[in-house]
């Protein structure tokens, strides 16, 4: 069944195809830059957003993945960081964390 992704920060939208032909979305403001790889499709177009807003779908029927991947990257302390530390503990209670 697919499934909407939420942005999980607001920021800049840029939409692209990897180069392992995967949907990825990476959005970005004066703090952050994340990314999310493996899309099955676009929901949200380029530009501004908010947190929370719908960016794209994961899943489904005939989906090559099975779900979306993270990537947050700090431009403060120049550093990726633990992708679970930015989604809310009630969001996804089976995490460890």
């Amino acid at each position: 069944k697919a499934s909407l992704a939420l942005a999980p920060m607001p920021g800049y939208l840029t939409r692209y195809t990897d180069g392992r032909g995967n949907l990825t979305i990476q959005i970005e403001n004066d703090e952050w830059t994340l990314w999310l790889i493996g899309l099955r499709s676009y929901t949200a177009g380029e530009g501004m957003i908010t947190a929370g807003d719908a960016v794209g779908a994961v899943s489904g029927v005939g989906s090559q993945t099975p779900g979306v991947h993270y990537a947050v990257y700090d431009k403060i302390t120049a550093g990726f960081v633990d992708p679970l530390s930015s989604i809310p503990a009630d969001a996804c209670p089976s995490a460890n964390r």
